[in-house]
């Protein structure tokens, strides 16, 4: 576990993009249940899941494990995550809404925005003294996704990008997407799983804590690949979404059970500064408990299942409406684990007052 300096990051920034991850979790079957088509739903996830996880998640560690100094104030992260999240709303609602104006105001909104999160997370990652392995894939993913934003609202104003639709995918997927996990691979999985790569190259396992964390990153892993496999050689007969869906169902799998465990990791930090000195305080998993992580995993499961169901070339007609309800049921299991941290960590910390000496 690396060792958070006291001038660090305050929590509360980390856990209001890692909160806002959850609430567009709990969006996406609502979007559906609403009749939203697939790009909505698609860019759901991979902005409003991934896009507000990745930034939370890289401000913490990158403080944490890099020596990113303090970039923005707890109002001004707030301020842009409000905006970021207000403007892909309105991106995202405007054509079942039947407003088309409102994807012209939030899909630049969405680009401005995620340029002024990424460009001093950019610049601290730069100048940072962390290993280049992390801090380079990093760097490219977040200038890819600013990139990518950048030409999706260009098109969405009318305007013509070089390379159109496909440089517009290959900037936010590969790139963007692509670089960011790499470099969260080497940032926080060593961190949260005491993962060894070397091990799988012996065919042993590589997780030496939170196992279940473990099999949801290859689980996703194994997705990305097939995506790319599929990116590199298009099939005519397949969906040209096809790599997209296959890397916003991988996304759907690791993104949650990772902002779990860090924001698990951001109340343990929390009880650390707040409860007395000499007191023990509850590790990580007991804040967030093996079996709640993997009943929502199952659920989590269940849920890509349906949508491959519902997706595929003999889908019932049901099946979207069984595949979203299994959404449903996996996005409320999210937020009640997302809950139990905080929930844990106030009882612990109300009972700690309750027994000091007055």
């Amino acid at each position: 576990m690396v060792r958070i300096a006291p001038e660090g990051v305050p929590p509360a920034q980390p856990l209001l993009a890692l909160g806002a991850s959850v609430l567009w979790a709990l969006l996406v079957p609502a979007l559906g249940w609403w009749g939203a088509d697939d790009w909505t739903l698609l860019h759901a996830v991979l902005l409003g899941v991934f896009g507000n996880a990745a930034a939370g998640a890289t401000l913490q560690f990158g403080s944490a494990a890099l020596g990113l100094p303090r970039l923005f104030s707890t109002a001004g992260w707030g301020g842009v995550l409000a905006v970021f999240n207000a403007s892909l709303l309105l991106m995202l609602l405007g054509p079942s809404a039947g407003a088309p104006e409102w994807r012209a105001i939030g899909a630049p909104g969405v680009a401005v925005a995620w340029w002024v999160v990424a460009t001093p997370l950019v610049i601290g990652l730069g100048r940072s003294p962390g290993p280049a392995a992390v801090r380079v894939p990093l760097m490219l993913g977040f200038v890819g996704l600013a990139v990518a934003a950048s030409l999706g609202a260009i098109r969405v104003l009318g305007g013509e990008t070089p390379g159109g639709v496909a440089l517009h995918r290959t900037m936010g997927l590969v790139l963007g997407l692509g670089g960011v996990v790499l470099g969260a691979s080497r940032l926080l999985l060593p961190t949260l799983t005491g993962v060894e790569w070397r091990q799988l190259l012996r065919l042993a396992w590589p997780f030496r804590r939170r196992p279940l964390l473990g099999v949801a990153w290859l689980l996703g892993a194994a997705m990305s690949m097939a995506a790319l496999l599929v990116f590199l050689r298009p099939d005519r007969g397949l969906d040209a979404t096809l790599p997209a869906l296959l890397v916003a169902g991988a996304v759907a799998l690791v993104v949650p059970p990772t902002a779990l465990t860090v924001a698990a990791f951001l109340h343990w930090w929390r009880l650390r500064q707040q409860v007395p000195r000499g007191r023990q305080v509850p590790g990580i998993d007991r804040l967030l408990p093996a079996p709640l992580l993997g009943a929502w995993l199952a659920l989590r499961l269940l849920a890509l299942a349906a949508w491959i169901l519902a997706m595929g070339p003999a889908a019932a007609p049901d099946a979207r409406t069984l595949a979203l309800l299994a959404e449903s049921v996996a996005a409320i299991g999210l937020l009640a684990a997302f809950l139990c941290p905080a929930w844990r960590a106030r009882r612990f910390r109300l009972a700690a007052h309750a027994f000091e000496p007055s």
